[in-house]
């Protein structure tokens, strides 16, 4: 019978794609009435899923007629979701693999709020650097002058070094300071500031990662040349979706606290692959050579790294203090563990022999 009948449906749009309109006609009814002739769908439960779907739609002027789940384990274990019909009858449709499949309410929350505190710097570093260097590069690319076009490669990723470390490390001390003071509050509760916490110490993990990316990509742009970028950002997009898998999976399985910073892991992980690839191509096309130097300013990186690292550890209060206090005295101790760490750091680095005239760009 089933087969009769889909041969009834494949004869209909196959005279369908040779009509427009019974085509259109196909595609209104065949979320009402050809499909649950195969599986069987029932509305969605409401929950803060549904709400989201449903908000979503609405910004987006995308009428619904209603969001569905499919019994789609009865024939496939692999988690799905898909969008069907035409006009009113328009709807969304989860397998009911991808619904067990998810994380614990809240987890795309944290995510965000976590990614939005390390976008920061990123965003006032990563990208300002990257927008520097880019016209320098492709003038000297231009000009064919070969030495200077490594030596702002080179200066670039030293900058990176000597501003993403620290910042990494006072993103993974700070989680929770930054979480409570910027965002705690309404809805954002003590609940959510201790899950959003170990997804942004993974993100703060990768941002070295992440603006080396945004600072070795001009480098290829510069000469034209935007295949190797994007086959490499290939690589590390595959690279990340099996991390994420390799990871979580066993995260959830062992019953481990906050599985999403898995996925922050992850990411973080791909950033490095990604910026790594990038470098060991530009130095395979002998574009950018590392200049002397590197092993003893990576030295006194982290050895001033370490010290603002132990000065946060022992001057900054548990994030429950944190809680306790109102909003702008969290602001207050957050400026002053800010600039205190910024100080020690410096401090540290003008100790260990390193100058500013040492970071300066050679015309």
């Amino acid at each position: 019978m089933v087969t009769y009948i889909t041969s009834i449906i494949r004869s209909v749009l196959l005279i369908a794609c040779l009509i427009k309109r019974p085509l259109m006609v196909c595609i209104a009814l065949a979320p009402v009435v050809i499909l649950p002739l195969f599986n069987k769908f029932t509305p969605l439960e409401d929950g803060e899923l549904k709400t989201k779907i449903e908000d979503y739609a609405k910004t987006q002027d995308f009428q619904l007629e209603g969001v569905y789940k499919m019994d789609g384990s009865k024939r496939s274990t692999k988690s799905n979701a898909f969008f069907t019909g035409f006009g009113k009858f328009r709807r969304i449709v989860l397998f009911d693999t991808l619904i067990a499949s998810f994380l614990v309410t809240g987890s795309i929350s944290w995510l965000y709020y976590s990614d939005r505190l390390m976008e920061f710097p990123l965003g006032v570093f990563g990208v300002a650097l990257a927008t520097v260097i880019l016209p320098n590069l492709a003038k000297q690319h231009a000009a064919k002058s070969m030495e200077q076009f490594s030596a702002t490669l080179d200066w670039a990723m030293r900058l990176t070094v000597l501003v993403a470390l620290p910042a990494t490390i006072g993103l993974f001390i700070l989680a929770g300071p930054l979480l409570t003071t910027i965002f705690y509050g309404g809805q954002f509760n003590v609940g959510d500031v201790s899950m959003a916490t170990p997804s942004l110490r993974a993100y703060a993990f990768g941002l070295t990662g992440f603006i080396f990316v945004k600072v070795l990509a001009p480098g290829f742009f510069s000469r034209q040349d935007t295949r190797t970028p994007v086959r490499i950002g290939i690589i590390a997009l595959v690279a990340n979706m099996i991390l994420n898998v390799a990871i979580v999976v066993p995260w959830v399985r062992g019953g481990w606290a906050a599985p999403h910073a898995g996925l922050a892991t992850a990411t973080a992980l791909s950033a490095f692959l990604n910026a790594g690839l990038l470098g060991r191509a530009l130095r395979s096309h002998r574009v950018w050579l590392p200049h002397p130097g590197w092993p003893r300013f990576l030295l006194q990186v982290g050895v001033a790294s370490g010290v603002m690292a132990m000065l946060l550890y022992a001057f900054v209060d548990p994030v429950e203090s944190w809680l306790e206090v109102d909003v702008w005295t969290r602001c207050l101790w957050l400026a002053g563990s800010v600039f205190g760490g910024a100080f020690a750091y410096c401090g540290a680095l003008l100790a260990s022999g390193l100058r500013p005239s040492a970071l300066r760009l050679a015309s």
